[in-house]
């Protein structure tokens, strides 16, 4: 798995969420979500403590 992160350079913003876009082979990889029986693309919201550059790999083991 190849993990490219993308830094905000929003100076003064505090980010609330992630998203990650995956793709295996040609394919997306979406994930479907508990609460609204949707298909979307990984993510969530940035919870106090949270490292942002631990995200993409605890959302990966989270799906």
């Amino acid at each position: 798995m190849i993990v490219t992160l993308h830094e905000a350079e929003c100076p003064g913003v505090s980010l609330q969420y992630v998203v990650i876009f995956m793709k295996q082979g040609k394919d997306w990889v979406l994930v479907r979500h508990r609460e609204r029986s949707t298909w979307e693309f990984a993510g969530g919201h940035i919870e106090v403590g949270d490292i942002p550059g631990d995200l993409p790999h605890a959302i990966c083991e989270s799906m």
